[in-house]
């Protein structure tokens, strides 16, 4: 087996994974909608959304392209979705029990300084790799 093989199923497990937490972090929406007796929150309808779209579809779109980004990026992306998917469910539990929180912009913040890190990260091994 090549290490490119390798690099491609890693990948694919990857996105596998993503798919699961949106499947489930969905399922949660779902139920905790349920329950809260007719309140809704776009913020917890939306909570599947950062995985999948900023999860598994780059995890399918490095598949497809069979580029390998940095380990250290990837997992800075990594924690800026999480932290982007605690974010939302937790503004979204804010907002169903009809509170308002100050500490739910600081998710927000967090996670956008994870992302703008973790692509800084991806595009300084992708310049030095070019320049090898």
């Amino acid at each position: 087996m090549y290490t490119s093989d390798i690099k491609r199923t890693n990948n694919l497990k990857i996105m596998r994974n993503y798919l699961i937490v949106s499947a489930l972090v969905g399922i949660f929406s779902a139920v905790y909608e349920y329950f809260s007796h007719g309140v809704y929150s776009l913020t917890m309808i939306l909570a599947f959304a950062p995985p999948l779209f900023l999860g598994a579809a780059p995890a399918a779109l490095l598949h497809l392209l069979g580029d390998e980004v940095s380990r250290p990026g990837r997992s800075v992306f990594r924690l800026g979705t999480a932290c982007l998917t605690v974010g939302m469910i937790f503004n979204g539990v804010i907002e169903i029990y009809g509170s308002d929180s100050p500490l739910t912009k600081y998710y927000f913040i967090a996670a956008a300084a994870l992302f703008v890190t973790g692509f800084a990260l991806i595009m300084i091994k992708c310049f030095r790799r070019s320049e090898n």
